[in-house]
């Protein structure tokens, strides 16, 4: 099972992309490693199910490698395979049936030393109310780190829609989260008060 991190990979996988092409079961297997546990994050993220992030994961490789054939190296690997895992998400995500988040409104922080979990389990929660664009953009950017020119590769939009979607979604957070963090001194990373929506 991935772990639910980060990966960081090398600069490039453009040495092991024909092998695995041609079928090299190493190569395959080198790129996985490289990659799974950020696929699997970002599944997780946008799902909320660790279950669910764990098929999505291999569904994802399972169509790449088998689509390496289509790969004509425009972008880079890793932009390629995310475009394909957030796909394989929208869809997952499409089939599911209205109501099957829990409102945050039903939410609470607890008291110490749960209040940690808490806080975790109630920004998933909210994430994973917010509109499906809002957040891809939120889980690429604040929870894989990438920049706003890579995910607007991945989503096939412009840097400044990334922007702006970004900003709308923090706040649309903020407003979810706030009323449960009043007097509690806890701040969420990423969630700071922004004067302005960026320009696009």
């Amino acid at each position: 099972m991935p772990d639910l991190e980060t990966q960081d990979a090398p600069a490039s996988d453009s040495p092991l992309v024909p092998r695995a092409r041609d079928g090299d079961r190493a190569a395959c297997r080198e790129l996985y490693r490289r990659h799974s546990n950020g696929i699997f994050t970002l599944a997780c993220r946008m799902t909320g199910d660790r279950a669910e992030a764990e098929d999505l994961t291999q569904e994802v490789f399972i169509h790449a490698f088998r689509g390496l054939c289509g790969f004509r190296g425009e972008s880079s690997f890793s932009t390629w395979l995310y475009r394909i895992a957030i796909n394989h998400c929208r869809s997952r995500l499409r089939q599911r049936r209205p109501g099957a988040l829990v409102p945050i409104d039903q939410a609470d922080v607890g008291t110490e030393p749960q209040r940690a979990t808490d806080l975790r389990l109630l920004l998933e929660r909210a994430v994973g109310q917010l509109p499906e664009g809002y957040r891809e953009v939120f889980v690429l950017h604040d929870v894989q780190g990438m920049g706003h020119g890579e995910i607007a590769e991945i989503l096939g939009c412009s840097a400044g829609t990334v922007r702006s979607q970004l900003w709308k979604a923090r706040g649309r957070l903020r407003e979810m989260i706030g009323p449960h963090l009043k007097g509690e001194g806890y701040e969420v990373p990423g969630l700071g008060q922004e004067a302005a929506e960026p320009a696009g």
